[in-house]
């Protein structure tokens, strides 16, 4: 059981990098304020077809608007066709239609319209049941844990806080972290760090430093850089080896020591010392660039290639890269000021990496490069 069972949701399918700007805790408040109602609500009956969902929704406590605790609505959500390829959310009838039995405790964001109460979504994404709401407990956060004050996106933000940290419910499946990983505020962190340092499960605090990698947060990449091993607890799309590969980019000299650390660790778990490789890779910064330099010589190719990649985009002046400018390729841009691009520096740019005709010429154009300028770079220590 992982952090997902911590995350009173059902599941979906992860798909791909994290993508978008996260949710901020006006977000939420802009939500709420949407909102006609805004409850914590469990559902444990709904009826699907490919373009609607009706369910039940038996409110546990009322944060806005008229609806009572112990009251029982009936839902209505018009969501665009869904193409289900085989991916069914819990319970549901194959090809995803019919009645479907499964319990969902959560933060409902509600319209009450002149057809009924219909939900507004909570997440992006793929307009699946699961991105109607936040995670949420029956009884709320402890008492000395909740706001004393604050704004109503406070104190729905210290709601799903507690969620995360909540025990394990019998009736959660493995769900998505796509509800929290959207949602980078100090409430959410300081619940994600608490799993990890709690003593929790080694696979529920690999998958709360997961999340935390993809906010960029120095204090996971520490943690992964004592315990490397957890990474072979947390796997694939959402795992640590695909956050510290594809999200996280830090510029602080700590966090870019652990990142060697891990890129020069003999047995890290699950590709973990290449992810780092490819993040050292992808920040662009002059700290970098001594240990890039030094896998120029390194016997496999795309080590070779990936030092390439990053020397030639700091000297050309390349932005960091990040899962939003891979889409745009804005990455390859050489606009950034540079004191080394020349027209030589720019005609050996890498721009991909892997086998490349002209990798000999490169190469050799790199090295040169490095044996140059290595002393300009010699104030540079990373321990």
């Amino acid at each position: 059981m992982n952090l997902n069972a911590y995350l009173h949701i059902g599941i979906l399918t992860v798909i791909g990098t994290l993508s978008g700007s996260l949710v901020q805790a006006a977000d939420v408040a802009a939500l709420a304020n949407q909102a006609d109602a805004v409850v914590a609500a469990t559902t444990s009956t709904r009826v699907e077809s490919n373009s609607s969902v009706q369910f039940d929704l038996s409110i546990h406590r009322v944060f806005k608007g008229s609806l009572s605790a112990g009251q029982t609505i009936i839902v209505n959500w018009n969501r665009p066709p869904v193409g289900w390829g085989g991916v069914k959310t819990p319970g549901a009838s194959p090809g995803g239609l019919g009645q479907v039995n499964a319990e969902y405790m959560g933060l409902w964001f509600l319209q009450d319209t002149n057809v009924g109460w219909v939900p507004l979504r909570a997440r992006g994404g793929p307009p699946f049941f699961t991105a109607l709401f936040y995670p949420a407990t029956k009884d709320g956060p402890p008492q000395g844990s909740r706001p004393v004050s604050g704004t109503l996106g406070d104190v729905l933000l210290s709601e799903i806080a507690s969620a995360i940290q909540a025990p394990a419910s019998a009736y959660l499946p493995r769900p998505l972290m796509g509800a929290v990983e959207e949602l980078d505020t100090p409430f959410i962190r300081g619940a994600l760090l608490g799993i990890v340092t709690s003593g929790a499960k080694d696979i529920d605090r690999a998958d709360a430093l997961a999340v935390l990698l993809a906010k960029n947060d120095v204090r996971a990449i520490q943690i992964v850089s004592d315990e490397p091993s957890l990474a072979s607890y947390s796997s694939g799309a959402g795992g640590i080896v695909s956050a510290v590969r594809d999200s996280f980019r830090p510029t602080d000299h700590i966090s870019l020591v652990n990142l060697i650390r891990l890129a020069t660790a003999p047995h890290a778990a699950n590709g973990l010392s290449a992810a780092a490789v490819r993040a050292l890779s992808a920040i662009h910064t002059r700290e970098t660039i001594p240990f890039l330099a030094s896998l120029l010589g390194n016997p496999d190719l795309e080590l070779r290639a990936r030092a390439m990649f990053g020397l030639s985009g700091f000297v050309n002046g390349c932005p960091m890269q990040t899962p939003d400018n891979v889409r745009s390729m804005e990455y390859i841009r050489t606009e950034l000021p540079s004191a080394y691009r020349t027209a030589d520096t720019l005609s050996h740019l890498v721009i991909r990496t892997g086998s490349m005709d002209q990798e000999v010429g490169y190469l050799t154009f790199w090295k040169a490069w490095w044996a140059e300028h290595q002393q300009e770079f010699a104030d540079i220590t990373m321990n």
